[in-house]
């Protein structure tokens, strides 16, 4: 009976880091926002499902700082408390999944990064000895 529970209890872990990397990643990349409102002067302040322990230690909203809040509510830490993870176990998850991306339109984006960063560099090369050949012309 406790090995059944046991295996429940990985399995809804499991489930658990994959939805807070998919929230993390959604949060970083704007296409999730955070529970919150905003009141009438702009300030923006988390629900009640938002709010977790970690946000009692970030200042509270002002006139000058409206979203500080808002961008906690965007960050590993309060995602992971938000799940009931670790940070760690979410840059596992995190790492996991970005490694599992590497196929189709990453390897694309990938080559053409290492193409631009070659072509660069020869470039380097080439205007180096294009200097070396002035600086020869005119030391001699």
């Amino acid at each position: 009976m406790k090995k059944i529970f046991f295996e429940g209890f990985i399995e809804e872990h499991k489930v658990n880091t994959q939805l807070a990397v998919q929230t993390y990643l959604n949060r970083k990349h704007r296409s999730e926002h955070p529970e919150g409102k905003f009141d009438k002067q702009m300030r923006w302040y988390p629900s009640e499902r938002e709010k977790c322990e970690c946000c009692e230690w970030i200042r509270q909203p002002s006139n000058r700082f409206p979203y500080s809040l808002l961008f906690h509510c965007r960050t590993m830490k309060h995602i992971a408390n938000l799940y009931g993870i670790t940070e760690k176990e979410l840059k596992d998850g995190l790492k996991n999944e970005l490694m599992t991306r590497r196929t189709g339109e990453w390897q694309k984006y990938d080559k053409t990064i290492t193409e631009k960063s070659y072509l660069y560099y020869k470039s380097l090369i080439f205007k180096k000895k294009e200097f070396e050949k002035i600086c020869r012309i005119y030391t001699v």
